[in-house]
């Protein structure tokens, strides 16, 4: 209501009703992808998608672009390069007939939209669900948050899963993940964005919920030095 000019409503919605996906902007396009499909509700478990859709702006279109090899919900979302995209983690099926079982996942994937491919990329440390992912300029990719574990998905099923403060950082053009200084408090449901790169390339989480419930506090990542700063959102005017 305050953006100037007004936000408009597009009369063509996604081809895929779902909840609990992932989006992205990149490279000039939107994209959304995974979640639960409509009248699944909102809570992990049941069926999955492994869909990616992407809106094309010259046509005001969404098309069905290729699925995931791993259908998942709650899944984090990041682009780098301005033509791929990073899907990490989520909530799925694990395992295989007669042994699946519903878990977090730390699976790892990354789309090319110049080839319309999905490739397998190294597993994340920490499997987890409700987390947040985003990219800093020089390719990097960053998760922060979530709920699941930090002893990766063959430990998920274990009843060791907990609220997480765990970040990491992933070089896509080499696979490496690395684990970062943990978050000063554990989160799920967070946003998560960098800012100020030109300089030092800081990264913002903000909002979520902690082990108190809903949370106003934004925690401050200076990449230069691994270090966690703790703020407080300013009230409202």
């Amino acid at each position: 209501a305050t953006a100037a000019p007004l936000f408009s409503s597009d009369s063509k919605p996604p081809l895929a009703p779902r909840v609990n996906g992932a989006s992205a902007a990149c490279g000039g396009r939107l994209y959304v992808v995974g979640g639960q499909p409509q009248g699944s509700g909102r809570h992990p478990g049941g069926e999955t998608l492994a869909s990616l859709e992407e809106f094309s702006w010259s046509s005001r279109t969404w098309v069905r672009r290729a699925d995931m090899h791993v259908a998942r919900s709650h899944l984090a979302l990041a682009c780098y390069g301005d033509a791929r995209l990073v899907a990490i983690g989520g909530y799925g099926t694990l395992g295989h007939p007669p042994f699946a079982y519903e878990g977090f996942h730390d699976t790892v994937e990354e789309y090319d939209a110049a080839t319309d491919t999905w490739t397998m990329r190294p597993s994340a440390p920490t499997a987890r669900y409700y987390h947040a992912a985003t990219h800093t300029p020089d390719g990097l990719v960053y998760a922060a948050g979530g709920y699941g574990t930090v002893l990766g998905s063959t430990a998920a099923a274990l009843g060791n899963e907990s609220l997480l403060s765990a970040f990491e950082k992933l070089d896509p053009r080499t696979g490496v993940w690395s684990r970062k200084a943990p978050m000063p408090a554990a989160v799920y449901g967070l946003a998560l964005g960098a800012f100020d790169c030109a300089r030092r390339c800081r990264i913002l989480a903000a909002g979520g919920h902690d082990v108190n419930g809903f949370t106003d506090r934004v925690y401050l990542y200076d990449s230069r030095v691994d270090v966690w700063e703790v703020r407080e959102l300013a009230a409202a005017r």
